[in-house]
């Protein structure tokens, strides 16, 4: 049996001193078995837009709309995006999706550090710190986030038996935490996409694969988490 644990309220609990164990025991005086396994989902890397003026704008369907590296505050014109390495990657006819896919804007060109995009969604309203997903594009994330490294201590301290890596691309991100967690946790990878999915044979380094929709049949079943 699995349970999943969101890691951002238990955050408060393990900072008092608190642990998982005393549910534990209560499920096993209630005579439940087999103990539910105990995952510790992590974030991982997750893109964003910078803020906003007012904390939201309205972006107009077919309007040019530029995503640059200036630290100054959006309006209805532009957006910072602080990440240059995908800024100089991308290219005309990639597609980037805001605000958990809201939002749609094709790249019409690139200027220096600037992209130039047209806004293909109606009713489009930016707010401060969005989300940022570009489809079909190789983004490399080979290192935990400091958020993540945090979330694994606490993971540690609250007796979690599993991790579960978010975006996972590579094995680095495995190697890195195994050198933090106890022997006897074990790790997941979430496999989310196609490129993922290319590179699974980097992920079984891990003790178990998940995946959500079109990507759960093609995986081995000896690493399914049911």
């Amino acid at each position: 049996a699995w349970r999943r644990m969101s890691i951002v309220p238990a955050t408060q609990e393990a900072e008092a001193g608190e642990s998982l164990e005393p549910g534990r025991q209560r499920l096993q005086w209630a005579a439940i078995k087999p103990l539910p396994s105990l995952i510790a989902d992590l974030q991982g890397v997750k893109l964003r837009i910078g803020k906003v003026k007012n904390e939201s704008q309205k972006i107009k369907l077919n309007q040019k709309f530029i995503f640059d590296n200036k630290k100054a505050p959006g309006d209805s014109l532009r957006v910072n995006f602080p990440y240059p390495k995908i800024l100089n990657k991308l290219k005309k006819g990639n597609k980037i999706l805001i605000d958990d896919g809201k939002y749609l804007f094709s790249v019409v060109k690139k200027i220096g550090n600037s992209i130039i995009t047209k806004c293909q969604s109606e009713n489009c309203v930016l707010k401060s710190n969005k989300s940022v997903h570009i489809p079909n594009f190789d983004i490399a994330f080979n290192k935990l986030t400091s958020k993540d490294k945090k979330d694994i201590r606490t993971a540690v301290k609250l007796g979690c038996n599993w991790i579960a890596l978010s975006y996972l691309q590579n094995e680095k991100l495995i190697i890195e935490t195994r050198k933090l967690i106890k022997k006897d946790m074990g790790i997941i990878s979430k496999i989310e996409n196609k490129h993922a999915l290319k590179k699974r044979h980097h992920a079984e380094r891990s003790d178990a694969l998940y995946a959500q929709g079109f990507v759960w049949g093609l995986l081995p079943s000896r690493h399914r988490v049911e």
